[in-house]
């Protein structure tokens, strides 16, 4: 049972604005692939070993602050903000975040229990949106307009198959390629994994995934390095380096208004007209405002209210980067009447608005254990581990993420926490035999598998 319900939601990775399912629940609904994984994940964790995760004790603080601020806030507000009630909203984008932060355990649990299933999940869903990307490119756009799998018209007119938009289906695809590739031990994927990062490039219609693809090949020369030299680095020069990564990735998110206006971009040939680049910008600098202005974070419904002024601002010192036309997104998110896309771009913007300098400091250490857990998982055999690991970060810390983005949750997990039992379990190891559909776990040691070097 856990075997096909991790399947099932990996699979369904491949979609994330199912109509009918967005009308039901709004975007938690509409990325469905979270629902199969959690019962999975819960499944899996009833095994008393599991309990000893140190991720699940990091996601109950960080999730405790995030109410705490949320309910410090709630008294400020109006009684209706953007259309929306105030404790509605908060409990909303509670729940959400509660999900996402979950899917960091799933992801740390299955990817080690069954990770073929995860595997088959993946290549399911690329299978799926590179399908509808190519009848797109034939001139066969039913799937991109199809109204069971899409609730908004595709408005920017660029490829995006199964998915929300263009950049989505970009990052869909980046993300279930690591799903695939992450455990890899064989020398060769060293080279076919850089080959479907390219073949996505071709397939997305989408400057921030060739912009991560780009940055992620460059790391190739390293990973060959670690693998022919079989290089052993001490842990605290790969928490060195981890750690410089990391702040260099949250630093650059909050700095991408500097980047995308500035000469270099348009000499490297990747700046066009339109409001994508101003839109990340200006998010990019309004999230850094917020972090100045309300430290602490404005928890999950103030943002409601205080959050237009600081895009207004960040929108009217724009004005000598980019043309108005590029600035009309901006302009008209500081006076909606809604919050439908009232949200930072990137991962660490989400966690500034929310979350304050906690929320920062929270994400830089997810990305440092990221990239720490797959510089030694590629020094241990996993070939692709540490491509993987960045591409991943580029992706969440530049031009695509939100609290939906579930299959990134879960490749974050896969890659940065997992217990000692957990890292001992191998491929081979894969707890689908007996016993573990109905009573989790816990029927290892009655059938023999080997499970933490005991039968």
């Amino acid at each position: 049972m856990i075997w096909w319900l991790t399947f099932a939601g990996c699979a369904l990775f491949a979609v994330d604005d199912v109509a009918v399912f967005r009308g039901l629940g709004g975007g938690l609904l509409a990325s469905p692939g979270w629902l199969p994984i959690i019962i999975a994940g819960f499944l899996a964790s009833r095994d008393p070993r599991f309990r000893r995760l140190r991720l699940s004790r990091v996601i109950i603080a960080v999730f405790s602050y995030g109410i705490l601020i949320t309910l410090i806030t709630l008294p400020f507000l109006a009684a209706d903000v953007l259309g929306e009630n105030p404790i509605a909203k908060s409990i909303k984008v509670a729940v959400s975040v509660g999900v996402w932060l979950l899917m960091l355990v799933s992801g740390a649990i299955l990817s080690r229990v069954v990770p073929r299933a995860v595997q088959a999940g993946a290549i399911a869903a690329i299978a799926t949106m590179t399908l509808g990307a190519l009848l797109y490119h034939l001139g066969y756009q039913g799937v991109d307009q199809n109204e069971l799998i899409h609730s908004y018209q595709n408005l920017q007119q660029r490829v995006r198959s199964t998915r929300f938009e263009a950049s989505s289906l970009g990052a869909g695809l980046i993300v279930c390629l690591g799903l695939i590739a992450m455990r890899s031990t064989r020398t060769m994927a060293v080279v076919l994994f850089p080959v479907g990062l390219i073949m996505i490039g071709v397939v997305a219609e989408s400057r921030g995934t060739n912009l991560t693809i780009y940055v992620s090949l460059l790391v190739i020369p390293f990973l060959i390095w670690l693998k022919s030299r079989k290089a052993d680095l001490t842990a605290n020069v790969v928490l060195f380096w981890a750690s410089v990564l990391a702040a260099l990735a949250v630093v650059s998110s909050f700095r991408l208004d500097y980047f995308l206006g500035s000469a270099l971009w348009s000499e490297l040939g990747l700046k066009t007209e339109g409001t994508s680049d101003a839109s990340r910008s200006m998010w990019a600098d309004a999230s850094l405002a917020a972090v100045g202005q309300h430290p602490l974070g404005m928890g999950y419904a103030a943002y409601l209210e205080w959050l237009p002024k600081l895009v207004e601002n960040s929108t009217r010192s724009a004005l000598d980067f980019f043309p108005i036309r590029d600035l009309s997104e901006m302009i008209n998110q500081s006076f909606a009447a809604s919050d439908a896309t009232l949200s930072p771009k990137n991962l660490v913007g989400i966690a500034a608005v929310f979350l304050g300098a906690v929320g920062v400091a929270m994400v830089g250490i997810l990305y440092a254990a990221t990239i720490k857990n797959s510089i030694h998982g590629t020094m241990s055999g996993e070939s692709n581990r540490l491509i993987v690991g960045v591409s991943l970060v580029i992706v969440s810390s530049t031009y695509y993420t939100s609290i939906f983005s579930m299959d990134q949750a879960f490749l974050f997990g896969a890659l940065a926490w997992g217990s000692d039992e957990l890292l001992k379990m191998r491929d081979g190891r894969e707890l689908t035999q007996a016993g573990i559909g109905s009573g989790g776990l816990g029927g290892l040691r009655k059938t023999g598998v080997v499970y933490n070097g005991n039968e």
